[in-house]
């Protein structure tokens, strides 16, 4: 499994928030349901890993996103 797998619903939820990934697998253990803006659960095609989290963006949302990245990441480069 990608480094998007987690056992540990609190991991998961930081990357959804953080945008790490687009899509989150959660382990069969955790039965902590995770809501989070923008990210829409699936029933699990995976069955074995549990819960799925797929993230839905807008184009819009999507590039605004982008320009924040990378204006941090022109930002730490200046440092």
């Amino acid at each position: 499994m990608g480094d998007n797998f987690f056992e540990n619903p609190a991991h998961a939820k930081r990357a959804m928030r953080d945008n790490l990934f687009t899509e989150v697998y959660l382990s069969t253990a955790v039965t902590t349901p995770i809501q989070l803006k923008g990210w829409v659960s699936h029933p699990n095609p995976y069955e074995r890993h549990g819960q799925r989290w797929h993230l839905y963006l807008s184009r819009v949302e999507v590039l605004r996103r982008l320009a924040a990245r990378h204006r941090k990441n022109a930002a730490s480069g200046a440092a």
